[in-house]
């Protein structure tokens, strides 16, 4: 095993050394690491993190993201800024230069008379056309006034920063501001009651995930001499029982007081801490008149540094994580009633029966076998049960769904069905709230503007909804438009039509709930923004602080078509930021799977070939960060970095004639390789790194994706397959919702295409998506490393290294392998290595296993390494006990490691006896392996 880390030390530190960065002693490292399985299985990430980018070493953020300090005992390396990115420069004579600074429009675009807008400089590449095509940006931010359109004409052009010089790109308006006090009063409070009224939640002696709370941290600041103070105790104490400080005693770990919220204690340890030694105190409420040309003010930064303020609202999160989708949200206890819509006629039902038109019949379940939706008349349409959903082709708005089908079928489908009362998904058209439980509530004076957000019961998205009338005397808010930010409809009661059960919610943009740091109001009729600035009382904002308004949703977009696409445009080293959110914006429903998503981002690409997206920025954009819509062809996202977005990081979004998708106008062979993407979904909750639909031959390679609500990668469909998802790092994600996996998929909804046989042999069946030499962490709120959820088939799932479940297989999925990865199973759910229904005999292909006149669609689960650390049990169940039955999945060859010794599938008994009956022939059961003994099998696969 000493041997196998030196080699890994050396192997790091020789590509570190190629790439010009610091290497890390992963040797020493190791020396410190807490000998646990979960933290052996952290510091494995973390090297193989390195191996996939090591010009980002020490990479820091990622290892804080790992906990190896926290959790597991390992020195912090020193961290070290990463340079920003630099290109091959064109000469100054192939080049148009921009700077917003010192340049201006009127100028030649020289180096040394540089234009000040990029929208300037195309214009010079238009007029000129046998002139440059390139464009510098020199350092700074360049603020847009309107999105720059770029269409098939400007064709091979590149614009890039120069020279390696720190160029961002704003969709956001720099206000000009002069602060007034508003309220700088200091609060008549005890140092829990400020603590509390700040944003954290708990007031008892303990908050959630056994850490210290306010509390705790105000009995430490009455001694504590300054904030450094604070932090290093509040850490210090961090779960321990009887923690003494200063002849305290502290109790760190008793369970968390009923309702709530909080999970990070130690930051409520630390701001109680703060309130009690009078670091924090009061309110700093300050005001300034806006003379900009602007209507409202959706979202505001900070400019240097780069700092969110979010609008005011109620509860207010955690401190520190309103960058994280907000934690704080109120009991649906408070509601008395969600108010449900009227019954409406169901939408216009499409069906293609697959197994009539071609006789396809792989899925189990029936429904899975036809392709279905249902289409309402018009966009919009009020009497129909999807018209909140919309999307748009060719300037056609429709609107459709999958879960507008009376067919629809899968996980709690019977409620998007209407649950047997309604005609097709459901979502509530106000509210009526308990006044005595929310006396705040009645006393808001005007909520025009405010947006209520709930969560959809079992936590899968959030829906906005805007307050178009509150009734304060009956406690009644009437919602407008919205409740489309998710793809599907709300729970319901079957036999009442109720709204059950009621789920969390907040409200925000309400200015009465200004009332902590980094929060804001915008009263639009006054033109007067309200900022409560994190600082003492009394203490106004400097006034070297720019602010800038968010305005743009768009930044660059680059639109073609099939016919006449934009090629070989390239966008590289240059930043992004300061877009406005699109969560009230138009979303539609893509395909079968959970999501909704809105067509748009920062960088909106389509209808193009060969554009390329290298070594950029996207930093706190409020909606989608890079979308790929329509007709794409070998498009690529190489190095970029995301962080901070407040939807989905990437996506591809295809267009299909109903079921087919022979026309071709999807993105394909698209490249997702070498990025890293980290705090998404800061605005919605069903958000992902990467996320595609319609969408088929994709590449995802290589990535570092971590820190993300849900799924990092969501396949929501199996449109066409042919897509490669490997080598990548992803952990920390379903941080805020269960039943789903780091890698998530669905394939409900068939589609007719030609990417597995070619354009001369369409069909129903997808080629097989290859998933492997992946590192994937299950934990937060996932479950199996890949989560193939309702229908997923033809995915090959081979060398991974997973800290987390196998194979799930439910509801009607098929015709997938799983083989060769290695699997740590730790206490979750129960599935451990395989679950599966039961499968179909039917016609082939099956798998590339038979095509045989009949055969089993059965998955295969095969040479697999699967320790299992907490039971014998090594799955709940594979279809059938027994080994000749069609029903079962194949399971051979494979090796687990229990605590006992034994493997047995519940209800199914032993190997010895699954053998006899033909199953896990070649399989065998050993005991729990060492560390090093897994750790050398990993790197292996690994090939570390």
């Amino acid at each position: 095993m000493a041997f196998i880390m030196c080699r890994s030390t050396l192997v790091v530190a020789l590509m570190a050394l190629l790439h010009g960065v610091h290497a890390v002693d992963l040797a020493a490292m190791r020396s410190e690491l807490d000998p646990t399985t979960e933290c052996n299985f952290r510091m494995l990430s973390y090297e193989y993190g390195l191996k996939l980018r090591p010009d980002l070493s020490p990479n820091v953020l990622a290892f804080d993201a790992l906990e190896l300090n926290s959790m597991c005992g390992v020195s912090r390396p020193k961290d070290v800024p990463a340079a920003w990115p630099s290109f091959p420069t064109p000469s100054n004579d192939e080049a148009y230069f921009v700077d917003f600074i010192h340049g201006k429009d009127e100028n030649s675009g020289t180096m040394t008379s540089p234009f000040k807008t990029l929208s300037a400089a195309i214009m010079a590449t238009r007029k000129h056309v046998l002139g440059p095509r390139a464009v510098l940006l020199r350092k700074g931010i360049h603020y847009l006034t309107d999105t720059i359109t770029l269409g098939a004409a400007d064709s091979n052009l590149v614009i890039q920063n120069y020279n390696g010089e720190e160029a961002w790109i704003s969709g956001g308006v720099p206000l000009t501001t002069d602060w007034t006090p508003y309220n700088t009063s200091s609060r008549n409070m005890t140092c829990p009651e400020k603590c509390v009224a700040a944003g954290h939640c708990c007031v008892g002696t303990v908050s959630s995930f056994d850490h210290p709370s306010c509390e705790q941290g105000c009995l430490v600041g009455a001694s504590a001499g300054s904030e450094a103070e604070c932090e290093q105790v509040c850490h210090d104490a961090d779960k321990k029982c009887d923690y003494t400080y200063k002849n305290l005693t502290l109790q760190m770990c008793d369970s968390c007081p009923k309702h709530c919220d909080a999970s990070d204690g130690v930051i409520e340890c630390i701001e109680g801490c703060k309130f009690a030694s009078g670091m924090t105190e009061g309110f700093n409420i300050w005001k300034t008149k806006i003379n900009e040309d602007i209507d409202n003010i959706p979202g505001l930064f900070t400019v240097d540094p780069h700092v969110r303020y979010m609008r005011a609202r109620f509860p207010n999160p955690r401190s520190g994580t309103n960058e994280i989708r907000p934690v704080g949200k109120l009991s649906g206890s408070n509601v008395v009633e969600w108010h449900a819509p009227p019954k409406l006629p169901a939408a216009t039902q499409v069906v293609v029966n697959a197994s009539a038109m071609s006789g396809f019949d792989s899925s189990i379940l029936s429904s899975y076998n036809l392709y279905a939706s249902g289409n309402c008349e018009k966009v919009n349409d009020p009497m129909c049960p999807c018209g909140a959903w919309s999307d748009v082709r060719d300037g056609k708005w429709t609107s459709s769904s999958y879960w507008c089908s009376n067919i629809s079928a899968g996980g709690w489908s019977e409620m998007d069905r209407g649950n047997g009362y309604y005609n097709g998904p459901i979502l509530p058209q106000g509210m009526t709230y308990n006044k005595s439980m929310l006396p705040n509530f009645s006393a808001y004076k005007n909520l025009s503007g405010a947006i209520l957000q709930a969560w959809r019961a079992q936590g899968w998205f959030v829906n906005m909804y805007d307050i178009v009338d509150h009734d304060r005397d009956a406690g009644v808010l009437t919602f407008g438009k919205g409740g489309f930010q998710g793809g599907r409809g709300w729970q319901l009661n079957g036999t009442s039509g109720a709204i059950d059960p009621s789920p969390p919610f907040f409200i925000e943009n309400v200015f009465e709930e200004l009332d902590i740091g980094t929060e804001f109001f915008y009263n639009t009729s006054e033109r007067v923004l309200y900022v409560f600035y994190n600082a003492t009382s009394g203490d106004k904002p400097p006034a070297a602080l720019q602010f800038v308004a968010t305005r743009l949703r768009r930044l660059v977009e680059v639109v073609g078509s099939k016919a006449a696409p934009v090629t070989n445009v390239t966008l590289r080293g240059v930043g992004f930021r300061d877009t406005h959110y699109t969560y009230m914006d138009p979303w539609g429903v893509p395909s079968g799977g959970d999501w909704s998503l809105h067509r748009g981002g920062a960088v909106f690409l389509e209808g193009t070939e060969h554009v390329a997206v290298n070594g950029c920025t996207f930093r706190r954009v409020d909606g989608n960060a890079l979308f790929f819509s329509g007709y794409n062809r070998h498009g690529v996202a190489d190095r970029n970095t995301f962080e901070f977005i407040g939807d989905t990081a990437m996506a591809g979004w295809g267009y299909t004639d109903e079921h087919s998708g022979v026309g071709g106008e999807q993105p394909r062979f698209t490249q997702i390789t070498n990025n890293v993407c980290r705090e998404v979904g800061v605005m919605e909750l069903q958000s992902s790194c990467w996320f595609q639909a319609k969408t088929a031959q994709t590449n995802v390679s290589g990535n570092l994706f971590y820190n993300g609500p849900r799924a990092g990668i969501n396949m929501n469909d199996g449109f066409g397959g042919g897509n490669s998802l490997q080598s990548n790092l992803i952990f920390n994600q379903c941080r805020q919702s269960g039943d789903h996996g780091p890698i998530n998929s669905w394939d409900r909804q068939l589609f007719w295409t030609d990417v597995r046989d070619g354009p001369d042999h369409p069909g129903w069946n997808p080629a097989y998506t290859d998933v492997s030499k992946n590192v994937i962490i299950a934990n937060y709120g996932g479950s199996q490393g890949f989560d193939n959820d309702d229908g997923s088939s033809w995915n090959d799932i081979h060398h991974n290294v997973i800290y987390g479940e196998g194979l799930k297989q439910d509801y009607g999925g098929h015709d997938s392998k799983y083989q060769n990865n290695l699997n740590l199973v730790h206490h979750y759910d129960g599935q451990n290595c395989i679950n599966t229904w039961p499968f179909k005999l039917g016609t082939p292909p099956c798998g590339d296993w038979s095509t045989n006149a009949t055969c089993s669609h059965a998955h295969h689960f095969t040479n697999n390494t699967c320790v299992v650390l907490y039971t014998d049990v090594y799955s709940p169940g594979a279809g059938s006990c027994d080994g000749q039955s069609p029903q079962m999945a194949y399971l051979a060859e494979n090796k687990y490691y229990t605590p006992n010794g034994n493997a047995t599938l519940d209800k199914c008994g032993g190997l010895q006896k699954l053998q006899s009956t033909g199953a896990e022939l070649g399989s065998k059961a050993f005991t729990l392996p060492t560390d090093a003994e897994w750790l050398t099998w990993a790197k292996a696969i690994l090939e570390m």
